[in-house]
């Protein structure tokens, strides 16, 4: 899965990269087919989780919580 969201997001020499929010979509739309869906449950719930840890700290850094 790993691989696979690098692959995604990384500009190759016949396409340019995807931004992260349609690589994990992408991931999502092939779970039970390509992706085991335990793992791109737990792939979501951590992006997840990092994402409001991400908020949290930006919100804190600009004063506005």
């Amino acid at each position: 899965m790993a691989d696979s969201l690098e692959a995604i997001t990384s500009d190759r020499i016949y396409r340019k990269g995807r931004d992260f929010s349609f690589a994990l979509e992408e991931i999502r739309r092939n779970s039970k087919t390509q992706f085991d869906p335990e793992v791109v449950a737990v792939l979501k719930s951590g992006v997840e989780k990092e994402l409001a840890e991400i908020k949290e700290q930006t919100l804190k850094e600009i004063g506005e919580t």
